[in-house]
């Protein structure tokens, strides 16, 4: 054989496994670890409001925001000032396919509300494991990509419930005539 195409050939084998692997790593087809997932905890600061007034507020803000208040609220305890949840949670993989870029996922998440007078604490934490519903049954976790957004999406949610403990909420222009 001859000397030149052997070498050719191993370049070419070579620069192919280099692409593949720097494909194949990535944020955005790295998961999590299990370890990388913390609860992101929120304190809110409402002079003047009672624990009962907070936590209607935080209850007609997630039945507004999720629909049917029943498919995420698990547990409800007004003279607590607790309720407890679940949510879901959309985010993309990178597939890599000029055909199809990326497919749809969900990850699931809990969220903890508790109010006491003039204050209320917002909790939420992914759970570990794809839902049923998710097209990405194989993907327990989410990319380090899209953990990032899905964090976004947790301050997005947690910007809702202030507006609307401070009584700023949709609900609040409903009652207002």
């Amino acid at each position: 054989m001859n000397i030149k195409y052997l070498m050719t050939q191993t370049m070419l084998v070579s620069a192919v496994s280099l692409f593949i692997s720097g494909c194949a790593v990535g944020p955005d087809l790295t998961t999590i670890s299990s370890s990388d997932i913390k609860p992101v905890t929120y304190d809110y600061s409402i002079p003047g409001a009672s624990k009962e007034q907070l936590f209607k507020r935080a209850r007609d803000h997630f039945a507004t925001v999720y629909g049917d208040s029943r498919s995420v609220i698990r547990v409800e305890d007004e003279k607590e000032g607790l309720i407890l949840g679940k949510g879901a949670v959309d985010w993309n993989l990178a597939t890599g396919s000029p055909v199809i870029p990326y497919m749809s996922c969900v990850a699931s998440y809990n969220i903890r509300f508790l109010a006491k007078d003039a204050k209320a604490r917002l909790q939420i934490e992914l759970i570990e494991g794809a839902p049923a519903f998710s097209q990405c049954s194989g993907w327990p976790l989410p990319t380090i990509t899209a953990y990032k957004e899905i964090l976004a999406s947790f301050d997005g949610t947690s910007e809702g419930v202030k507006t609307a403990l401070n009584g700023l909420g949709e609900e609040s222009t409903f009652k207002d005539f």
